[in-house]
């Protein structure tokens, strides 16, 4: 690929993120962009690129991006993948160094997180797609973007769980915990998805992983109005029912015999909440609780 010169003098400097991977892939180090962003180094501590011709670079290096983004897609593995992958990431680094705002900023952001996500670099993936969503909402991109920043954060949790830096109470502890950076994260992206678009076709499930992040940390008072919310706006679905029951083993948890039978009164009050299985369940524990409640000390 031909490169435009005054793309190539601007990827000088790219990220030292890049020239690690040149170091670690011959094939990166092989790539013609690589070649010459060396040669325009030393033109580059000359000299600055004019103002004027600031329009022509923008579009320049946000072909360049996409297109080596495009050609890194198409190879999918290997070397020759890894130098794509390395030239897309060094330009889309420096587009959002030169060019944060604009009219493609927005597009940009959504691209740089998907080559991100695409390598399993979800931080940096996560903060590209919740700056998509910040710079437009209405954007094309926005509503992808937001429910992709919730798996790249889910899946950031997810490791750090794995290395011991974020917890998840013990089973049958009441004990609440404080939320680790990541949980913080989801719940960010989570909550921007939920108020964006609060009908969205993911925002139920969206609204109940958030409950269920919460009460993994036994944050139960969060965790229930999340879960409120599921019951509320959708009573006959299987998440309503879940959420019921595992509203019922908190207060069960926490002998609260009297704000279980009020929780079980109040959704088999619908007659859209749950199955006849699932109501005759919840009547049962509503009789056993006031059996518990009735009890003598």
């Amino acid at each position: 690929m031909n490169l435009p010169a005054t793309v190539l003098m601007m990827l000088t400097h790219c990220a030292p993120a890049a020239a690690s991977d040149r170091a670690s892939h011959p094939a990166a180090a092989a790539h013609p962009g690589h070649a010459e962003l060396e040669r325009m180094r030393a033109a580059l501590s000359r000299r600055r690129v004019r103002a004027r011709t600031a329009a022509t670079i923008e579009a320049e290096l946000r072909a360049l991006a996409l297109s080596q983004h495009k050609a890194a897609r198409a190879t999918r593995r290997g070397p020759i993948a890894r130098s794509h992958y390395t030239v897309a990431g060094a330009a889309y680094a420096l587009y959002m160094e030169h060019f944060p705002s604009g009219i493609h900023s927005h597009a940009m952001h959504y691209a740089y997180g998907e080559l991100h996500y695409q390598t399993k670099d979800y931080s940096a993936a996560y903060a590209e797609y919740m700056r998509a969503v910040q710079v437009d909402p209405s954007g094309p991109h926005a509503q992808f973007c937001a429910e992709s920043a919730v798996y790249a954060a889910e899946a950031m949790l997810e490791a750090e769980r794995a290395a011991g830096r974020a917890e998840v109470a013990p089973r049958g502890s009441t004990v609440a915990l404080p939320p680790s950076p990541w949980d913080t994260h989801l719940q960010a992206a989570l909550t921007q998805y939920i108020d964006l678009w609060p009908d969205g076709k993911r925002a139920l499930q969206l609204r109940y992983r958030s409950a269920w992040n919460h009460l993994q940390l036994r944050q139960t008072v969060a965790a229930h109005a999340r879960f409120r919310e599921v019951i509320a706006r959708a009573p006959s679905s299987r998440e309503a029912a879940q959420a019921a029951h595992l509203m019922i083993d908190t207060y069960a948890a926490q002998e609260d015999y009297a704000a279980l039978v009020a929780l079980v009164d109040h959704v088999l009050a619908d007659p859209r909440f749950g199955s006849p299985q699932v109501r005759a369940e919840l009547t049962t524990v509503r009789t056993r609780a006031l059996e518990r409640m009735n009890a003598p000390p």
